[in-house]
């Protein structure tokens, strides 16, 4: 039964975990579509994660360069299929 119920939390928890990380790709995408200039080098890297913190208040800067590798991943991946 405790196995049972530790799995139970286990899938909770990464349901939770995943949408949270939806949350937060989501902010980063609505910021870049209305501040593209966030990513310039010309700003610090505190105005990319205020403007997303203006969206999503409690989040971290680990959530924010997970997300930002995520739209990494997929930018690569649409590269790699529009060369072919």
């Amino acid at each position: 039964m405790s196995k049972f119920l530790n799995g139970q939390a286990t899938r909770q928890s990464s349901r939770l975990q995943s949408n949270r990380e939806d949350l937060v790709f989501d902010a980063l995408i609505e910021v870049l579509e209305e501040t593209p200039e966030a990513l310039s080098a010309e700003y610090s890297d505190d105005f990319l994660f205020d403007l997303i913190c203006s969206l999503v208040p409690d989040v971290t800067g680990e959530e924010i360069v997970t997300a930002l590798n995520v739209l990494g991943a997929r930018a690569i991946a649409l590269r790699d299929v529009m060369k072919t």
